[in-house]
């Protein structure tokens, strides 16, 4: 007997972080409903998660393979979204987890033909090892909630990919994301055929945002919490936390496993959140053959936005300015110009966000603040009961 297609496929790429991971499949697998399927890829050195499978892990809903040897983050991910066989995916790390109302706005999703279903995430989780350079421990087992109303609207791609352009990449915004959002898995299925991977670069997130929005035509938004993004010491949003997200392309222990990597010229070459956005957003739009895109996006900006942020690296910012100016058109003087321009609207930017701050001092701002969570299945369990599923899938409709 056949088994039937699953609804969903929610897809978790994981490498030696098995006290997160089992807490995750955990929590995911206390969800009622049997349409759904948790894609487990495990490269882990050690056999934690392996062994909890093998004792515990008796849900035909987990699907769940352990990788020998060392992939690149991306050729984790490549690898678990070829485990998938849901209508729909969903990618989420292996120190976050799903709520009720990702299945529920899946099934409207399935009813409403979308491509895609993007979500806000008003809802984050700080595991106990947590420890920001700043606020210290602060955050450690504390779940920050924002305020959201419930409302569901009509996404537009191709703008969304513009106004990622127009910031060099600096985070995915309203795209059509997989991270922490829902995509068909057929567009991913047509990106792995059409350029030889699901994704390519080192921030699988961003890529696939900007690839699929060349992809995808029905689209929605929410600012409904489909996930519980977790913020955990042993992850990238853990070192940023630190203030330690940046290093040298060849030794950075993040760019350690990526051999192949291409580097576009333009982008400058040290280890930072903005070099490593900028290139996956570049790299999406060079792979589907996107130029407008690749016209749009604003190299003054990322430059400004380094300088700022990465003083220490001014010496390869300054070689990137350099040839940059050296593409026909474009002229250093005016380009420094247009740098000098979008520093200052940062710095105001910045002194405006430290003035709100200011006013209310604590570690998440406006936030509702929630402790005491040691994991997060135990934060998801009191998101579960604090926040019921109240969206209004059906009395939506999407044009």
């Amino acid at each position: 007997m056949v088994e039937p297609q699953p609804l969903l496929s929610i897809v978790v790429p994981t490498r030696n972080r098995g006290r997160y991971a089992i807490s995750m499949i955990e929590s995911i697998l206390e969800l009622s409903g049997d349409d759904f399927e948790l894609v487990v890829c495990d490269n882990s050195d050690d056999s934690s998660v392996d062994d909890w499978v093998a004792h515990r892990g008796n849900d035909r809903r987990l699907v769940y393979e352990r990788v020998n040897g060392v992939l690149s983050m991306t050729a984790n991910h490549n690898h678990a979204f070829a485990m998938a066989s849901g209508e729909f995916v969903c990618l989420i790390g292996d120190d976050d987890t799903v709520l009720a109302s990702l299945l529920n706005g899946c099934r409207w999703a399935h009813e409403q033909k979308l491509d895609a279903l993007t979500p806000d995430t008003p809802i984050r989780y700080c595991w106990p090892d947590l420890v920001h350079w700043y606020w210290g421990k602060r955050h450690a087992g504390k779940l920050y909630a924002d305020k959201w109303e419930g409302r569901v609207w009509d996404g537009d791609p191709r703008r969304e990919a513009f106004a990622c352009m127009r910031r060099a990449g600096q985070g995915a915004g309203w795209l059509p994301k997989v991270y922490h959002g829902v995509v068909r898995r057929s567009l991913l299925e047509e990106l792995k055929t059409e350029t030889g991977a699901y994704c390519f670069g080192v921030s699988p997130d961003v890529y696939l945002a900007m690839a699929l929005a060349r992809k995808v035509c029905r689209q929605a938004c929410t600012d409904i919490p489909l996930t519980i993004p977790g913020n955990s010491g042993g992850s990238n949003s853990g070192r940023a936390a630190k203030n330690q997200h940046h290093g040298d392309l060849k030794n950075d222990p993040h760019m350690a496993a990526f051999g192949d990597v291409v580097w576009l010229e333009g982008n400058p070459k040290f280890f930072s959140i903005e070099t490593v956005w900028a290139q996956a957003a570049l790299e999406a739009a060079r792979r589907t053959n996107w130029e407008e895109m690749q016209s749009a996006f604003d190299f003054a900006y990322l430059y400004a936005l380094c300088l700022v942020r990465h003083a220490e690296y001014s010496h390869e910012i300054r070689s990137a300015v350099s040839g940059r100016a050296s593409v026909p058109g474009i002229s250093t003087a005016s380009l420094w110009l247009s740098i000098a321009s979008r520093i200052f609207r940062i710095l105001g930017a910045r002194g405006w966000y430290y003035l709100r701050r200011g006013m209310r001092p604590t570690p998440r701002g406006y936030s509702r603040e929630y402790s005491g969570y040691q994991d997060i299945r135990s934060a998801s369990e009191f998101v579960s009961s604090a926040f019921r599923d109240r969206a209004p899938w059906n009395r939506v409709m999407v044009r």
